[in-house]
């Protein structure tokens, strides 16, 4: 896969207006629910240190779900700003190098015009051969200050 920042925007539409994560299949699928769970998360991560959190469970239990849920209240409840904001899927990266090229891509954009705090969501690292290095690396690096991630 090829980073640019255009898979970066299309993997984050709320870059263009906030609102739009109200229309991501997982807040749609959430909000069609008869009985709907808001998962603790959403209100325990401690989101405004720098940090790395991770969270883990078996298949099909609403990770995912969590994890726009938790985007959707920082950006319309907490009036986070949208750039600030970035969320990617893990799919289709492969190893920890592919994946520190991704979050280098996301910073080199970001860190130029804003130094506010930072959120990085990943979804499925569990896929990334060794991910683990690539976010020490960053850390040693210092590249992850003022920044949050909630994987």
């Amino acid at each position: 896969m090829e980073i640019s920042i255009s898979v970066l925007q299309q993997h984050n539409p709320w870059w263009l207006r906030k609102e739009l994560i109200l229309d991501d299949v997982k807040i749609m699928d959430y909000e069609q629910k008869t009985y709907k769970y808001i998962p603790d998360i959403i209100n325990e991560y401690p989101m405004d240190t720098d940090a790395i959190l991770t969270l883990r469970g078996p298949r099909h239990i609403g990770k995912s779900t969590s994890l726009k849920l938790l985007i959707s209240k920082l950006l319309l409840e907490d009036k986070i700003p949208e750039k600030n904001i970035f969320y990617f899927s893990l799919d289709r990266i492969e190893d920890f190098n592919q994946l520190y090229d991704l979050i280098s891509c996301y910073l080199n954009y970001i860190r130029p015009t804003i130094k506010d705090r930072l959120y990085i969501f990943l979804d499925e690292i569990s896929f990334v051969s060794e991910w683990q290095r690539c976010i020490k690396s960053l850390a040693d690096e210092g590249r992850l200050k003022n920044t949050t991630f909630p994987l």
